[in-house]
């Protein structure tokens, strides 16, 4: 999703600086309908993410049982990331519309809450796979 061109001349909060690199935590993109079809596709699309996070190096990924705590409502940036230990948030949603669907993401520094990458993608469910990739 183009999180390596993410901006790293930002200042990075006092747990970026350790040697064992910066911690992301993967938050289950939200629903924006009652559609039972994106409750499938949701799981897919954070287990993907996550894979291809894991291939930055310094990278570390907070897990998905941690992360069983967070709910899908309210979401403070700031409490999450203090809770899970974490220097930024990935958070998104996800919509259909039709034969359409519509992923949202957004990159967040958990110590401001600045939000510090964002991105909108929109494909036919035909090419949902691309959409993940």
């Amino acid at each position: 999703m183009g999180l390596q061109a993410m901006n790293t001349n930002s200042p990075e909060p006092a747990a970026a600086s350790r040697a064992d690199g910066l911690a992301v935590a993967v938050l289950p993109l939200r629903i924006l309908s009652d559609d039972p079809f994106q409750d499938y596709c949701v799981a897919g699309v954070a287990v993907d993410v996550v894979t291809e996070l894991a291939k930055i190096p310094g990278l570390r990924l907070t897990s998905a049982s941690m992360l069983a705590s967070i709910q899908d409502g309210a979401r403070d940036p700031r409490a999450i990331g203090q809770e899970l230990g974490v220097d930024r948030i990935l958070e998104g949603s996800m919509r259909r519309a039709g034969g359409r669907v519509r992923i949202t993401a957004a990159l967040i520094d958990a110590q401001s809450g600045e939000q510090l990458w964002a991105e909108r993608y929109n494909r036919d469910l035909g090419g949902f796979f691309a959409v993940q990739d």
